[in-house]
């Protein structure tokens, strides 16, 4: 099981962040809420973007009954200096996703 956390944020309030695992959309994410997605056994990358920037790429793996939780927020001010540091300095990166919890039942 895979859980997806966005923390409460001003900054972003109002943009949706779209879910991507293995390249493959699977989702929205809005400000303060969750997403849990059951996913088979193996090995996956994760990043998610809003229609500005994007966040960095984590990687994990799945085995049975395993509960793998990371929360998300942006790392940027949400002016528009902020936003063009994060695109021409920080490649494009204005999200971060930080692993919160990894248990192996």
């Amino acid at each position: 099981m895979l859980t997806l956390k966005r923390l409460k944020y001003l900054v972003d309030e109002q943009e949706e962040y779209q879910i991507f695992i293995n390249d493959i959309p699977m989702g929205i994410i809005k400000n303060d809420s969750s997403r849990s997605l059951d996913l088979k056994d193996g090995n996956y990358k994760m990043y998610v973007k809003s229609s500005k920037i994007k966040s960095n790429v984590v990687e994990f793996s799945i085995t049975s009954g395993s509960y793998v939780e990371f929360t998300c927020r942006p790392n940027h001010k949400g002016n528009i200096l902020s936003l063009i540091i994060c695109k021409l300095f920080k490649g494009n990166i204005g999200i971060n996703i930080t692993l919160r919890q990894d248990i192996y039942l």
